[in-house]
C-alpha cells in the first residue's frame, strides 16, 4: 500500500460543503479529490517526474448501469461492445487501468495520467473514438457542465500517429478566452503504458482564480479499444458517466484545490476514515485497527516561509532562551495520529513517542500537550481551539487537562464539550491521547461523506532540563504558535477507508544534507520486515543500515559519501514490507537547504598569524535608523540617503570609545575601524547579558560622539581557521546581520554563509557549511542596529551543541586573525586550457580559474595535491609508470 495513495493528513472540522454527498455512480467515499500546488514546475514532455508528492487517484470503481447507484454492480471498467455483443473484452489491469495526479499553480490545473494498455488502438485518429481520455469539467455544484476536452494519440502500436486535442464544448475552444488547452501524449511500446500530460488554463475550467479553496467537479473517461475490436470498446476512470451515454455533469467527482502553506507539499490534505468500531475514551487504541496512521508530517520554517523555508519534523522554540531548547530525533519527540468519525463525533488518537514527561506547570499548551485548531472548509476563518494535556512530569503524573481556549465546545448553549483521556506509559516512554470532538464543537450539524474542514495540530514538548513549551511538531502547526493562522490548516475530507486491516507505518523520514533517514513501525500484526526496507534517491537504490529494534520501531539510513549539492532537487522513495508480504511505500520530493562550500581558492592569500582577532569598522547616525541590509551596505560603502534622497554621511561612532579594542580608532573613508584581539561578544552596554554569552563587552565606538547608540552600522572583518568537513557557524544579533567567506573583497562576490535580514530582538540564526579543504578563509559580518538594543555574538557550535565564540581557543573555538588578504573571484572558468609534452620528456599544462591540481596514477585515484603548483605548470611523469591523470580542484 502506497502511504501517499492513502493520505493521512488530518481530520476534522469547520463547515459542511454545500453539495457534497452527493449519490451518483462512483463508489462511495471515492468522489472527492484534493489537488495540491505543484511542487515544481511542471513541463508537459510526457515525463511525469516533478509531479513527486500528489496523491495518485488509482482506478476508482463505479457502479453499471448508468444511473443506478448504490444499487448497480461496481466495475473497474464497463464494456461498451460498439462492435455488437461480446465484441469488447477486458482481461484485467494489464489490458486497461491508470494512475491519476492533478496538480495546480497560479495559472494551470495539470492532468497527469498512466494507462497500462496491453495495445495502443487508435486507427481512426479520433479524439475519443480509441485509446483516449476525455474530461468533463463542472461547476462546484456539480449541476452544469462546464467543458468537454478530449485528448488521444493517434495510430496504433506498430505506427504511432500524432497527438490530437478537441475542445468539443467550453471555454478552451472559444479564441475570445484564449484559453487553449494543450496536451503531451507519448507511448511506451515496451513497457506498454500510455503517458498523458495535460494543461488547461484557468478559463479553461470556467474560473478566474486558483488557490485553495477552489471546487469543480471532474468526470475522466479513459476509453480503450483493441487490436481485435478498434474504436470506443469500453472505459474506466473517475466519473466516466459523467461523459458516456449523454453528459451528465452531477455524475462527476468534486475537486477541491488544497492550500498552499508551510506543510509539507503532499500532506495537506487528510481523508478521514469512518470509525472501524465504536471508539470508547480510555488511552486504548486497539479499536482503531485498519486506520491508516499519519506520522510525522514535515512542515516549513520560519512560518510563513512555504516552498522557500527549510523543512523539518520539528521546530524548537527556545522558550528558556537560546540554545535551551534541544530535539535529538524520534525518540526525543516523534508522533502518530489516526481520526476516524461517526454519526455525531470526530475522534482523534494520538501516540506520542517522548522520552520525558514534562508539564510542571499543568498547563494545557505550556509543556507536552496536544493543541487542535479546526477552522472552516476553506481554511480561511478559525473555528475553534481546543487544548489537551496531561499535567506533572515523568516521575509525578498529574491529572488530565481540556481547555476550550475558543469555538463552540466552551458553550453551554451548544452542549458539545471535548472529551479527552491521557495516559502516560513510562516504561515505552509514550504519551497516549483520545479525544472526541463532538460535530457541533466543530461547527457542523452534520458529518457525512464530503464534509470539509482545516485542521491544524501543535504537539508541543518540553523536557527535564528545558520545561515548558519547548518546541513542537504536528500537521499544520504553524496555524496555532506564533500567532492563529487558520491558512496554515491542512484540509480534511469525510470519506471510506482504503485499508482492510493494520499495515506498519513510516514515519521520522528526514533527508539531510548528507543522507536520509526513517523509522518503520509495527502496526498490530503488520511486523517490520527491516531486510525487504529499500531506498530509492533519484530513482537509484542506495544503501541502508539498519537500528536495532526498540520496543516496535526500527530506524533506517542511508549516508552519502559526499553531501548533496546545495539548494538542490531530489526524490525519495521508500518500500518495505512486513513479514506477511504487505508493502508499504513512500515517496516524496526534497529540496536540501543552502549551505556554502569552501574550496581551496577561497582561502587566504596570505595572514599574519601573529594578529589574532577581528576588524571592527562602524558608522553611527541615530538620525537615520534602519533594519535594512541593503541599507548597511550602503552605509558601510559611503552611499546611504534618507528619504529625501539627502546623503548621510555624519558618521558620529566615537574613536576614542575603544573599550576592548587595541587602541582609538582610525578613519578609513566614514568608517571608524578597531583592533579586537579577542572574541565579538558586543553590546551598546557593557555588562548586558545579552544572546549567549555573558557579560556583554562595550561596542567600541558606541555610544557615539553626542552619547547616542542607535543608528548603527558596522563591518567584521577576520580570518579564521577552518578544518575540513561539515561545520556549524551561528551569529546572535539584535538586529539583522549577514555573514560571507571567501573572495570577500567585492561585497558581492563573497559567498553567503547566512543572514538574517531584518529586526529583532537578540536571537540566534545558525547555518552549516561544508569545508572542502582545511585552511584560512577571509570572514566578513555586517551588522545593523535600528533603535533600541543592539548586540552581536559571532561562534561556532561543536558536534554536541556547544556553542564557543569564534577565536576562543581556551574553549574549543576556531582561532581566527585580524590581519590578512583576501583571494580575487576568478574572472575566468576552472579549466584545463593547454597541455604539452616537451622534448626533454616533461609534460606541461595550463590552465585558468585558480584552483587546485590533483594527480593520480588511475582516473579512480588516489588523487593527491600538487604542493605549489600553478598554471603553467611542468612535471615528469612517474617511472614505469604508463599514464597519469590530472584534475583540477576548485
Amino acid at each position: 500500500m502506497n502511504a501517499r495513495q492513502i493520505p493521512l493528513l488530518a481530520a476534522l472540522a469547520a463547515c459542511l460543503v454545500q453539495g457534497s454527498g452527493r449519490a451518483n455512480d462512483i463508489e462511495p467515499g471515492k468522489e472527492f479529490y484534493t489537488a495540491i500546488k505543484a511542487p515544481r514546475p511542471i513541463v508537459l514532455d510526457g515525463d511525469l517526474s516533478e509531479w513527486s508528492g500528489a496523491a495518485v487517484l488509482a482506478d476508482p470503481r463505479f457502479y453499471i448501469p448508468k444511473g443506478s447507484g448504490t444499487n448497480g454492480t461496481l466495475v473497474f471498467f464497463e464494456l461498451y461492445d460498439a462492435g455488437g455483443p461480446g465484441t469488447a473484452v477486458w482481461t484485467g489491469p494489464d489490458d486497461h487501468t491508470s494512475a491519476v495526479q492533478i496538480v495546480y499553480d497560479d495559472d494551470n490545473v495539470y492532468f497527469g495520467f498512466v494507462v497500462t494498455d496491453e495495445y495502443h488502438e487508435n486507427a481512426a485518429n479520433s479524439a475519443w473514438n480509441g485509446d483516449s481520455v476525455q474530461l468533463m469539467i463542472a461547476n462546484a455544484e456539480r449541476n452544469q457542465q462546464i467543458a468537454l476536452y478530449n485528448y488521444a494519440l493517434g495510430g496504433t502500436e506498430e505506427a504511432l500517429g500524432e497527438v490530437i486535442v478537441q475542445h468539443e464544448a467550453g471555454p478552451g475552444g472559444d479564441p475570445a478566452c484564449d484559453c487553449a488547452t494543450q496536451a503531451v501524449v507519448r507511448r511506451d511500446t515496451v513497457n506498454k503504458r500510455t503517458i498523458y500530460e495535460i494543461k488547461l488554463p484557468k478559463g479553461a475550467l470556467g474560473l478566474t482564480t486558483l488557490g485553495g479553496g477552489v471546487r469543480f467537479g471532474l468526470g475522466m473517461a479513459i476509453n480503450d479499444g483493441d487490436k481485435d475490436a478498434p474504436g470506443q470498446q469500453g472505459w474506466g476512470g473517475l466519473g466516466a458517466h459523467s461523459i458516456v451515454f449523454g453528459k451528465t455533469p452531477s455524475e462527476t467527482a468534486l475537486v477541491t484545490l488544497a492550500r498552499s502553506n508551510d506543510i509539507e507539499p503532499g500532506k495537506e490534505f487528510y481523508f478521514a476514515n469512518p470509525a472501524p468500531a465504536p471508539i470508547v475514551l480510555d488511552g486504548n487504541l486497539s479499536e482503531w485497527s485498519g486506520v491508516p496512521v499519519l506520522a510525522d508530517p514535515r512542515f516549513a520554517i520560519p512560518k510563513g516561509s512555504g516552498r522557500n523555508g527549510t523543512l523539518v519534523l520539528f521546530e524548537l522554540y527556545d522558550a528558556g532562551g537560546p540554545g535551551t531548547a534541544v530535539w535529538t530525533g524520534p525518540d526525543d519527540h516523534t508522533s502518530a495520529v489516526q481520526i476516524v468519525y461517526d454519526s455525531d463525533n470526530v475522534y482523534f488518537g494520538f501516540v506520542v513517542t517522548d522520552e520525558y514527561h514534562e508539564n510542571a506547570a499543568n498547563s494545557a499548551w505550556n509543556g507536552d500537550s496536544v493543541q487542535l485548531m479546526i477552522a472552516n472548509a476553506d481554511q480561511d476563518q478559525q473555528i475553534a481551539l481546543y487544548n489537551y494535556a496531561l499535567g506533572g512530569i515523568e516521575d509525578a503524573l498529574g491529572e488530565v487537562i481540556v481547555q476550550h481556549e475558543a469555538g463552540p465546545g466552551g458553550d453551554p448553549a451548544c452542549d458539545c464539550a471535548t472529551q479527552a483521556v491521557v495516559t502516560r506509559n513510562t516504561t515505552t516512554k509514550r504519551t497516549t491521547y483520545e479525544i472526541k470532538l463532538p460535530k457541533g464543537a466543530l461547527g457542523l450539524t452534520e458529518l457525512k461523506l464530503g464534509t470539509q474542514f482545516g485542521l491544524g495540530m501543535a504537539i508541543n514538548d518540553g523536557d527535564q532540563e528545558a520545561p515548558g513549551q519547548q518546541g513542537w511538531g504536528g500537521l499544520g502547526a504553524h496555524s496555532i504558535v506564533f500567532g492563529k493562522t487558520p491558512q496554515q490548516t491542512a484540509l480534511v475530507t469525510l470519506g471510506v477507508g482504503g485499508v482492510g486491516g493494520d499495515l506498519l507505518f513510516l514515519s521520522a523520514i528526514n533527508p539531510t544534507l548528507d543522507g536520509l533517514s526513517f523509522r518503520a513501525t509495527d502496526k498490530g500484526n503488520s511486523i517490520v520486515d527491516p531486510a525487504t526496507a529499500k531506498l530509492f534517491i533519484d530513482g537509484v537504490q542506495v544503501p541502508l543500515t539498519a537500528s536495532p529494534k526498540k520496543l516496535d520501531s526500527i530506524d533506517f539510513a542511508y549516508t552519502r559519501a559526499t553531501p548533496f549539492g546545495p539548494a538542490s532537487d531530489h526524490t525519495y522513495r521508500i518500500e518495505i514490507k512486513d513479514t506477511r508480504g504487505n508493502t508499504v511505500t513512500d515517496t516524496a520530493t526534497f529540496r536540501t537547504p543552502y549551505y556554502a562550500i569552501l574550496t581551496r581558492s577561497m582561502q587566504a592569500v596570505s595572514v599574519n598569524t601573529a594578529q589574532r582577532g577581528f576588524l571592527w569598522k562602524v558608522f553611527q547616525n541615530e538620525n537615520y535608523t534602519h533594519t535594512s541590509l541593503a541599507e548597511t551596505e550602503l552605509a558601510l560603502a559611503g552611499q546611504l540617503k534618507d528619504a529625501n534622497g539627502t546623503p548621510v554621511t555624519d558618521n558620529y561612532a566615537d574613536p576614542n570609545a575603544v573599550s576592548i579594542a587595541l587602541g582609538p580608532g582610525t578613519t578609513v573613508g566614514l568608517l571608524v575601524r578597531f583592533e579586537i584581539p579577542t572574541v565579538i561578544n558586543l553590546s551598546q552596554i557593557a555588562g548586558e547579558a545579552n544572546g549567549n554569552f555573558s557579560p556583554d563587552d562595550q561596542m567600541p565606538g558606541i555610544p557615539g560622539v553626542w552619547g547616542a547608540d542607535d543608528g548603527i552600522d558596522a563591518e567584521i572583518i577576520t580570518f579564521a581557521e577552518l578544518p575540513a568537513g561539515w561545520q556549524t557557524l551561528g551569529v546572535n544579533s539584535d538586529d539583522g546581520f549577514r555573514m560571507q567567506a571567501g573572495y570577500i573583497n567585492v561585497p558581492a562576490d563573497g559567498v553567503l554563509l547566512g543572514e538574517f535580514d531584518g529586526g529583532r530582538g537578540a536571537s540566534d540564526t545558525t547555518f552549516r557549511l561544508f569545508v572542502q579543504d582545511a585552511g584560512i578563509y577571509p570572514l566578513r559580518v555586517i551588522w545593523q542596529e535600528g533603535a533600541g538594543g543592539a548586540n552581536i555574538e559571532l561562534f561556532s557550535v561543536k558536534a554536541d551543541g556547544t556553542k564557543v565564540l569564534l577565536n576562543d581557543t581556551d574553549n574549543g573555538g576556531f582561532r581566527t586573525y585580524r590581519s590578512g588578504t583576501a583571494p580575487n573571484k576568478p574572472t575566468e572558468p576552472l579549466q584545463f586550457t593547454g597541455i604539452q609534452k616537451n622534448a626533454n620528456g616533461t609534460i606541461t599544462v595550463r590552465w585558468s580559474g585558480g584552483g587546485t591540481l590533483q594527480r593520480a596514477p588511475a582516473v579512480t585515484g588516489a588523487w593527491a595535491d600538487v604542493a605549489g603548483a600553478n598554471s603553467p605548470y611542468t612535471f615528469t611523469p612517474a617511472t614505469g609508470q604508463s599514464q597519469e591523470f590530472l584534475r583540477l580542484r576548485q
